[in-house]
This record gives C-alpha cells, structure tokens and sequence, in this order.
C-alpha cells in the first residue's frame, strides 16, 4: 500500500527543505505539512499539483504513479524553456537515427551558448 505522507517526507528530504520551507512556498501552514506527511489529511488537488511543482517532481510520482521522464521547467523564462524542448526535439532525432543539419545544430548550440554566457 503507498504511503503518501511518507513519499513527500522522503522526497523533502531529499530536496534538503524543512516543512516550514516547504510550507511557505506552497502557501500553506508548516501544520499543514505536517498533516500531509502524517497522513491526516490528503491534500487538494491544486496543492499537490503546488506540492509537485515546487519539488521538481511530477504529480503522478508524488501520488506514488510511475515517475515521470518530465523535466522540470520550473523558474525559467519563457526564451529557455523553448531552448529545453528544441534540445529534446534535437536529441530525440538524433536518437532515431533522424540527422540534423549542420547548420541547424550549430544555431541550436550557438542560442543555447548565449543564453549560459548572459548575465
């Protein structure tokens, strides 16, 4: 039988935060944390989805579902998240045996480049 209480204290944890931390960023009281990973109350759809969000995890894996193979795009501007899937999409490819022009691999690296290199 899962347990989820124990699956969002482990994966804490892991994340190195306190509940009071973990509380503030969900906007929901450290007590209620608590509740959470004692298994006194199972939260509302919107905090697990809250709860996921902050750990970098999918939902279905804190629900205790198969993880997921998602990166967590999470506190990005809009301009790298569309460098992350055109990173998949070119891996991807390249996985399937699909090869990439040169020239589009460069404009890819190159973009991916000045996005590191900006302060």
């Amino acid at each position: 039988m899962f347990d989820f209480g124990l699956n969002l204290r482990k994966i804490r944890k892991k994340r190195k935060m306190t509940q009071k931390q973990l509380a503030n960023k969900v906007y929901v009281s450290e007590a209620t944390i608590s509740k959470y990973e004692s298994n006194l109350v199972f939260p509302p759809y919107e905090n697990i989805r809250s709860l996921a969000t902050v750990l970098e995890i999918s939902a279905d894996e804190l629900c205790g579902l198969q993880p997921s193979e998602s990166a967590a795009l999470y506190n990005l501007t809009t301009e790298q998240k569309q460098l992350v899937n055109d990173m998949i999409t070119a891996l991807r490819k390249h996985n399937s045996g699909i090869t990439a022009g040169y020239e589009e691999n460069c404009e890819l690296l190159g973009k991916i480049t000045a996005e590191l290199l900006q302060k």
